[in-house]
């Protein structure tokens, strides 16, 4: 009789059952791993980008003037958001600039009972000019011995003033603006046409207007009295914006182009930020110190 290991050996065998840890990919053990370098992971461009940006605000204080362009800039890549940051530096320094420049003024209100004005020589009925505002402030920014190597009596490029173009101060423009202006000029200009704080004489042979802030009918805080402009002049020029009806707009925010909003230097003193694309009329009534209509909320920041 067959035994049963001879039964064994007869009986059909059935297959073993695939196993599914077989075709999976055997997990190197730790030490295996060791050799391997650990995988890289995707990089996280708008993490980077945030983390540059939050420093910048934090470090340089750019505050709500940076954070619009800022955040735009963001998502275009690190390359893009290295200009914007560039801009928003330059309008931050504009904003530091202006504010000097309206303390200086101030003071000139106190100290003479007016705000600067551009200088004219007066002769029968010749109005020559002679000299910027931005001259007749600098006792007032600390740089009263350069006021002292003007000769008032004569015009910005007589062969003794235009020596001192290449002297400008510093707060009349950042190290980016001075490259986009050129030597000894600047984007720093009012306006010069009749409601302007910087208004031209009346007629030829008259004096500039001496305006107070009595003078300035419409507010203070509702007045421009210097922009940054989007075309640069001599700093010594008497050469301000004309925007009166019939002429065309002036560009605004050379020193960064590309920027929302252009800073701008109001009457009583304080920086606020113009959107670019506000209106002409707007535009027109923030000029004019005394021409009654109300700004339209949103045009200043």
């Amino acid at each position: 009789m067959p035994s049963d290991d001879e039964f064994e050996e007869d009986r059909p065998r059935r297959r073993r059952p695939p196993d599914d840890d077989e075709d999976r990919p055997r997990r190197r053990r730790r030490d295996e791993d060791d050799d391997y370098p650990p995988p890289r992971k995707k990089g996280n461009t708008g993490l980077v980008i945030g983390i540059l940006v939050g420093a910048f605000v934090l470090c340089c204080g750019g505050g709500g003037i940076v954070a619009y362009f800022i955040v735009k800039g963001a998502k275009e890549g690190i390359n893009k958001a290295m200009e914007v940051v560039q801009e928003a530096q330059e309008a931050q320094q504009s904003h530091v600039n202006l504010a000097q420049i309206g303390t200086a003024i101030q003071k000139h209100h106190d100290t003479l009972g007016a705000f600067p004005n551009n200088s004219y020589e007066v002769r029968g009925k010749e109005s020559r000019p002679l000299l910027s505002w931005r001259v007749h402030i600098l006792p007032y920014l600390g740089e009263d011995a350069l006021y002292k190597q003007f000769k008032l009596d004569e015009p910005w490029d007589s062969e003794n003033n235009k020596k001192l173009i290449a002297k400008m101060p510093a707060v009349y423009g950042g190290p980016e603006a001075r490259k986009l202006a050129g030597e000894g000029k600047t984007f720093y200009r009012g306006f010069s046409a009749p409601g302007g704080i910087f208004e031209k004489p009346a007629q030829p042979g008259a004096p500039a207007p001496k305006v107070k802030i009595a003078d300035v009918v419409d507010g203070t805080m509702n007045t421009i009295l210097v922009i940054d402009a989007g075309q640069a002049v001599e700093w010594t020029k008497p050469d301000d914006l004309d925007f009166s009806p019939g002429r065309p707009r002036p560009a605004l925010g050379g020193a960064y182009p590309k920027f929302p909003q252009v800073v701008v230097l109001m009457a009583d003193g304080t920086i606020r930020m113009l959107n670019r694309d506000v209106p002409d009329q707007t535009l027109r009534w923030l000029i004019d110190r005394k021409d009654g209509n109300v700004i339209p909320a949103g045009s200043l920041q």
